[in-house]
């Protein structure tokens, strides 16, 4: 009933829907005011439509598996009650696992009802199950649909981007829209696709709130983003609010014109975002049991031990970083290693099957041009634009803590390649300031 697969409906109904998709497409093209932003709206919607497609053929074909299949399948059971009963609809979509238990339903459906006692599963395949009905309970037709929700939100993550910085809007495109691994694991039924989303809206109504834009609609939009994220994958939270609080920080002190003011007001607001955002943390973390930060050790360890078994017996792509004691002192050990890991491997050296090789091209391209960077810019110029640039300093931050994390916890290419997507257009973003600001430092841009 579950198999995952794409027959002769499901490509005719996903045929009309991307051309449904191209025509909405090209109208909210022409609301776009900049030149230069809207050059890259539709090719980043073909873009987006190719990726998802290459995601289900990926899981189809080649996977024959994997999440995404837990959560279709969820997704599908949820959007099969709802047509039973649609009266029954919001409850549903937000209730939890014991409404589905008293339900009535074959042993192998039962099998997947079993695995909403995670509650992430769970709203994972609930966020789905409209996706799922607008799509027929097809597989691909389903996947595009949802494609485009972080379409949407990875969209106003560089939109926001080139208001902040108008000169890279060139390389924020390759770094942001169009890197390969962002594209494809962002476009599936997967919890990454709504948390990369989530991302971008927050970090986009953020600077909105600062910039005193559409408050009511931006603290909606922020609290919807961190609550999907909360639902999903509460420990993105852990580094992505500090650094944006650090962000918004630098932003609203860079604001204050007079210099007196700003120094005086510089201390007050740094302690009101510190505190606001530790009472905030301890907030998510006391309600959220697995992710919890006094679980942190306990669930790095399960992770370490499972990939680990994933990459010995059963032939996946696994990497180590030797013995690790999840500690401050053995954490900030291994931290340089976990970096690198995430941002630039697999190397060329440790492709071993088709999912290595197309993440290998891509971190070796990202090593290359990281190096030729430092060579242009400079170690000094590099290093000023870290400490004293907001948008480097805060962009950093959280992609060198939250690749730190995953890199310390996946010990699996494959899954690692999924859990970094959050953190990766801000690392690109960095990297883009720096070269800019670091060249003109140096009298060759003006």
């Amino acid at each position: 009933m579950y198999i995952i697969g794409v027959d002769e409906i499901d490509a005719l109904l996903s045929f009309i829907y991307i051309i449904l998709i191209l025509l909405i497409g090209n109208v909210l093209k022409s609301r776009i005011k900049h030149s230069k932003v809207r050059t890259y709206f539709m090719p980043f919607l073909y873009f987006k439509i190719a990726c998802a497609i290459a995601f289900v053929l990926l899981h189809a074909y080649v996977y024959k598996g994997g999440d995404t299949y837990l959560y279709f399948a969820g997704g599908k059971i949820i959007s099969s009650q709802i047509l039973e009963e649609p009266e029954r609809f919001f409850e549903l979509l937000f209730s939890g696992q014991e409404t589905f238990l008293r339900i009535n339903y074959s042993p192998g459906v039962m099998n997947i009802v079993g695995a909403f006692s995670d509650s992430s599963t769970l709203a994972m395949s609930q966020l789905s199950a409209p996706f799922i009905l607008l799509g027929f309970q097809k597989f691909l037709a389903s996947t595009l649909l949802m494609s485009m929700v972080s379409f949407l939100g990875v969209w106003s993550l560089f939109k926001t981007l080139c208001s902040l910085y108008p000169r890279g809007t060139k390389l924020f495109a390759l770094g942001v829209l169009f890197y390969p691994s962002i594209g494809i694991w962002g476009s599936g039924i997967l919890k990454d696709t709504i948390t990369l989303a989530c991302i971008g809206w927050a970090f986009s109504f953020i600077y909105k709130i600062i910039q005193q834009k559409r408050l009511r609609t931006s603290i909606f939009v922020i609290a919807f983003s961190v609550f999907l994220c909360f639902k999903l994958k509460p420990y993105i939270l852990y580094t992505f609010l500090p650094s944006m609080l650090l962000w918004s920080q630098g932003l609203i002190s860079k604001n204050l014109k007079s210099s007196l003011v700003r120094y005086l007001a510089t201390p007050v607001i740094i302690l009101a975002f510190s505190l606001g955002g530790y009472f905030f943390l301890q907030g998510i973390s006391s309600n959220t049991s697995k992710y919890s930060i006094s679980n942190i050790q306990e669930v790095a360890e399960g992770f370490n031990s499972w990939h680990t078994f994933l990459a010995e017996n059963r032939n996946q792509s696994g990497y180590s970083l030797g013995e690790i004691e999840f500690t401050p002192l053995g954490v900030l050990q291994k931290a340089p290693e976990a970096f690198f890991v995430t941002f630039y491997r697999p190397s060329l050296f440790e492709i071993r099957n088709f999912a290595t090789a197309f993440e290998s091209f891509q971190s070796t391209l990202l090593l290359l041009l990281t190096v030729y960077l430092i060579f242009k810019v400079g170690l000094i110029n590099l290093f000023k634009q870290i400490f004293f640039n907001n948008n480097v300093r805060a962009f950093l931050v959280f992609a060198i803590l939250l690749g730190i994390a995953v890199g310390l916890t996946s010990f699996n290419f494959g899954a690692l390649s999924r859990y970094k997507i959050p953190c990766l257009p801000f690392y690109t973003a960095a990297l883009t300031i720096i070269y800019f600001e670091g060249m003109k430092l140096r009298g060759n841009l003006r």
